[in-house]
């Protein structure tokens, strides 16, 4: 099945995830109804991405990451420390990165390291903005584009969690999503793809 995200408001009762099996069953607040001891999931829920065993749901008013069982949705732990308007998220090589926001300026952007161990948690400063992020074949890819703002890749590698490269896409190239699929790197952005060839991080057509 999958879940949803229901991003709620300032409220903590309102954000809520939803289980839509492939049965077509659903089953609403799954997260309170299995856990009806643990913190809050907080609120305006942004994005919920996963490892091989866990679920990390971002909450990016309440900065935090709420880790689950994936299969279960069993509370794991939350994690607070070292995140600013968190948005999107992939994991790597034992690791979890997660986008900030910041203050929403063009030069506010973040991500956020977290070690998949012990929950500890660093932040790589970008000095524009971060906002969605993939993964692939060891690196991560984290589009450097909000409303207006940006024009590159940065490209981090999964292993050391260090910034390897990064990508000029052209002046008014703002990214949005983005995507790999067998070495090429496509990035949305308002007006076009971009065509990226991760062998040599070069814009290779449109």
């Amino acid at each position: 099945g999958f879940f949803v995200l229901n991003e709620g408001n300032s409220n903590l009762s309102t954000a809520s995830v939803t289980f839509v099996g492939n049965d077509g069953i659903v089953e609403q607040d799954i997260f309170r109804t299995i856990n009806p001891d643990a913190d809050q999931i907080g609120t305006y829920l942004q994005n919920i991405f996963f490892d091989d065993t866990r679920a990390f749901i971002v909450s990016g008013s309440a900065n935090m990451v709420t880790v689950v069982n994936r299969y279960t949705f069993e509370y794991i732990t939350t994690i607070t420390t070292n995140l600013s308007n968190p948005r999107y998220g992939v994991t790597s090589s034992g690791k979890a990165f997660v986008t900030n926001a910041g203050n929403f300026s063009a030069t506010g952007g973040s991500v956020t390291v977290i070690n998949l161990s012990d929950y500890s948690t660093s932040k790589l400063e970008l000095n524009t903005t971060a906002e969605r992020i993939i993964e692939e074949d060891g690196k991560v890819y984290v589009a450097n584009g909000y409303f207006g703002n940006g024009n590159t890749i940065t490209v981090i590698n999964g292993s050391t969690g260090t910034v390897q490269a990064t990508i000029d896409l052209g002046t008014g190239n703002i990214p949005s999503t983005l995507d790999e699929e067998n070495g090429i790197l496509y990035v949305l952005t308002k007006t076009k793809i971009l065509k990226i060839d991760t062998s040599n991080n070069s814009v290779s057509g449109t």
